[in-house]
């Protein structure tokens, strides 16, 4: 195998130039840099990790911080997979290998896990929460917009129908279910060490973060530490951490708008976890454009799951045992969607015509089932990429200002509402 000093014989130059040329130093000129490139392509010279790093003062290594359950491996969620196909094929376009941090997720103490197999506990008499369950500030009692979350010693009445500002109870605090990142606390990653001290001891340039609370100590600590981060569907703030989301609030509009334009009145949301951003978002976004379209906020229509199958289909199941079931449901994930369709077709329900359900996300499985599922689609690999792009300028400029990135949505339609397939599928305004 080529060694530097065969590319630098074979150019002419010295070591030293030949490797300042490869590693992008501004002092060698245009020419010779080209020279020198195309030579070390022609005799395949590959250089030295350990070289590089002791040149550049860089590991080229990126840390993806992925957490999740035993049960739930965040890795197996399509949404996940897509991310990290577009992250990888922009970073190591630029010479970066990626490691994997696969924190299991664990629950704090005093916070159990949520009894029985219901996704959506009826709202308990005045407005707390079921006993063995921690009280969050992120209840969907709270979630009529995005501004700061408040404590709350208990959720107001509820407002008269049609109100304009959805701000009326919702069902109570759930803890966190396997498969979602929203349990809070030093739990996870358990005796291997904190966030920043795993990146630290790697050496990593800069990671990013999915599947995770912005909030948990842990995450505030990396954040805070300058270390170059970009979140994935978290509000992370720091000084040189930033995010990239799609825009959730928008699309759950979009599916509510589209099943009122169908003539259904009366929607069910099955909500992923209200303790992540786009659980949260997702449900804004319903509840808006109910009062948007000056339709009434019934609580025995939100159910929660946690963005898997078998949670979309408790939710179903308990829908279609209300006394007026809903007649169309937009689901927050695919997989939900897809678990509520099964549970609906066990009862003799016909997707399309006896019930219409839209999900969100366009996984590749939402083409290919049957009915094809109506959705939003978000731009999973592009939220990869968009993380990519703006994680590597981070690295590269340390002026630079973290960036909070919101990647638009597109409803799809194919025949899970009854609606005939349109070739110009239309996509949420942007603010």
């Amino acid at each position: 195998m080529a060694t530097i000093r065969d590319v630098a014989q074979a150019a002419g130059v010295s070591v030293a130039t030949v490797s300042r040329a490869l590693n992008g130093y501004p002092d060698v000129s245009d020419e010779t840099r080209r020279r020198i490139v195309e030579l070390a392509r022609r005799l395949n010279y590959r250089p030295s990790a350990a070289a590089r790093t002791l040149v550049t003062r860089r590991s080229y290594l990126i840390g993806v911080c992925l957490f999740h359950h035993p049960s739930q491996p965040a890795l197996t969620h399509p949404f996940f997979q897509k991310v990290i196909v577009g992250f990888h094929r922009l970073v190591e376009a630029q010479g970066y290998d990626i490691l994997l941090f696969a924190h299991a997720d664990a629950q704090p103490e005093g916070t159990g896990a949520a009894a029985g197999p219901d996704p959506g506990p009826a709202p308990v008499p005045g407005g707390g929460a079921p006993p063995g369950t921690q009280a969050l500030d992120r209840r969907p009692d709270r979630l009529a917009g995005a501004g700061p979350r408040p404590t709350v010693p208990a959720p107001p009445a509820a407002p008269a129908h049609g109100a304009d500002a959805p701000s009326a109870a919702g069902p109570p605090a759930r803890a966190p279910r396997p498969g979602a990142g929203g349990a809070r606390g030093p739990a996870r990653g358990g005796s291997r060490g904190s966030y920043l001290k795993r990146c630290q001891q790697h050496r990593v340039d800069g990671v990013v973060l999915m599947g995770t609370d912005p909030d948990a100590p842990g995450i505030r600590e990396l954040a805070g530490s300058g270390l170059p981060c970009m979140a994935v569907d978290l509000d992370l703030v720091g000084p040189r951490a930033g995010y990239v989301m799609s825009d959730n609030v928008g699309g759950a509009a979009l599916a509510v708008r589209h099943l009122f334009s169908l003539g259904h009145r009366r929607i069910a949301i099955i909500n992923g976890e209200f303790n992540t951003r786009p659980g949260r978002d997702r449900f804004i976004g319903y509840r808006q454009e109910l009062a948007r379209l000056g339709l009434p906020y019934r609580m025995e229509y939100v159910t929660q799951g946690d963005f898997y199958f078998d949670s979309g289909y408790r939710a179903m199941e308990r829908l279609l045992s209300l006394p007026e079931p809903p007649t169309a449901v937009f689901a927050t994930s695919d997989l939900m969607a897809m678990g509520a369709i099964k549970a609906a077709q066990e009862r003799g329900l016909r997707i399309g015509r006896d019930l219409a359900v839209v999900g969100f996300d366009d996984i590749d499985l939402a083409a290919l089932v049957h009915p094809a599922l109506t959705t939003v689609a978000q731009d999973m690999e592009g939220l990869g990429v968009a993380a990519a792009r703006a994680l590597l300028r981070l690295i590269d400029d340390p002026a630079a200002a973290p960036p909070a990135i919101t990647l638009p949505v597109r409803l799809v339609v194919r025949q899970s509402c009854g609606a005939p397939a349109a070739s110009g599928n239309p996509t949420a305004p942007q603010a």
